[in-house]
């Protein structure tokens, strides 16, 4: 991937300059972080941003329990740096060691906290975006309520980059939960680790975290001894006095169906847990040549996991299956770092899952092209500029 364009600006007017040169050359910008070889690679001329100069914290009002940082810092390590603080920023997914503040906003991706703690743009209250013409606007603040006319975050918050660049974010923090604690349970199938999960759901139970991982994913994960069983991984937190209960509960509802469970209870632990999970799929997803995220209610999570693990034998490769019960996402990605020639388990994948959800397909495994001049130009009507800005944006190639 170094034969393409990745400028590394270092303050945000450079970063103005190379979005306004661009926009005149007809190049089309995405961030370093869509560099992940997919199903249909960039044009050379495509410009990918490194962002990883603009990696800092701006401002943290301890007060009123915002933060807003510049685009480039790293989503993991804005989450590390603001729990140190004191505060809690529940937004976290497959990628988050490996991806900047502006890749997660962009992209909008499922947080894994979803189930408990709500969806992304629940928790971003300003933001500052640089359009294809080099104008900066700026969105909302710190107030939450500050959410009169059309919800243009809402908008950029998932474009991918193709109605302008976030380049900062103002976003709602909570304190850090009193008490928090995993645990793994280990299954003899997935359908089984599955069925578990959804019954813990369904009997009321509400963890942080809620993840089921297929044999090969689970023994794949870096720095961590999982043995190749299907794996349950749930996070509880909250109020240390209400912990206790929280785990009965689970182990009870669990007890039908596994009795191998592992506790985890130190805080560095479980940190160390998620972000060997997340290196393991991210670089996993840098070595594929195509990986499959989708979303869906998962009204029938224990067909489809018989479904996939079916794929996964016929296909004889290893191909980690991730499912996540607290934002209704799943991911597929192949663990082998050579895959046989005409191994096309994505198609078959893409079928399966169809067939057996009503579900939404992310499209992680094409670069689309960035056609967008009408859109452009309701966005710039919409902050009545008038005459003065050249609305014109250079034709898809």
């Amino acid at each position: 991937m170094e034969n393409y364009q990745q400028p590394a600006p270092t303050d945000f007017t450079q970063l103005q300059s190379l979005i306004v040169e661009s926009h005149q050359m007809g190049q089309k910008i995405l961030l370093k972080e869509n560099l992940f070889p997919s199903h249909s690679l960039p044009d050379s001329s495509d410009l990918f941003l490194d962002l990883s100069h603009l990696n800092h914290i701006i401002d943290l009002d301890q007060e009123n329990f915002t933060v807003t940082a510049a685009g480039g810092i790293n989503f993991f390590a804005l989450q590390n740096q603001l729990r140190d603080k004191g505060f809690f920023l529940p937004l976290d997914n497959y990628f988050s060691p490996q991806t900047s503040l502006t890749y997660q906003l962009s992209q909008a991706l499922p947080s894994s906290y979803q189930g408990k703690y709500g969806s992304l743009r629940q928790y971003v209250t300003g933001l500052e975006v640089i359009l294809p013409d080099g104008t900066v606007i700026n969105l909302g603040g710190k107030c939450i309520k500050n959410v009169s006319g059309y919800d243009l975050m809402g908008l950029l918050i998932g474009s991918k980059e193709r109605l302008g660049l976030i380049s900062k974010a103002t976003l709602r923090l909570l304190p850090v939960p009193e008490a928090s604690q995993v645990i793994c349970a280990r299954f003899d199938s997935l359908t089984a680790a599955v069925t578990a999960a959804s019954q813990l759901l369904l009997n009321g139970s509400i963890p942080a975290k809620i993840q089921v991982l297929n044999a090969s994913l689970a023994s794949a994960v870096n720095g961590l001894v999982f043995p190749a069983k299907p794996l349950l991984i749930a996070e509880f937190d909250g109020f240390k006095p209400a912990m206790p209960k929280e785990i009965q509960f689970f182990k009870k509802i669990i007890s039908d169906y596994s009795n191998d469970i592992t506790e985890i209870t130190n805080p560095l632990e479980i940190a160390k847990l998620w972000l060997e999970l997340g290196n393991t799929i991210s670089q996993a997803a840098a070595k594929s040549p195509s990986k499959l995220l989708f979303t869906s209610q998962l009204t029938d999570l224990s067909g489809l996991s018989t479904e996939l693990i079916q794929l996964a034998v016929l296909e004889k490769h290893p191909l980690g299956i991730l499912i996540d019960l607290g934002n209704s996402s799943g991911l597929l990605l192949p663990l082998a770092e050579e895959q046989s020639p005409g191994w096309d388990w994505l198609s078959q994948a893409e079928n399966v899952i169809h067939q057996t959800l009503n579900c939404r397909l992310f499209g992680m495994k094409t670069f689309h092209n960035a056609e967008i001049n009408h859109i452009f130009q309701n966005l710039l009507v919409a902050f009545e500029r008038r005459g003065n800005i050249d609305l014109s944006c250079p034709p898809a190639q």
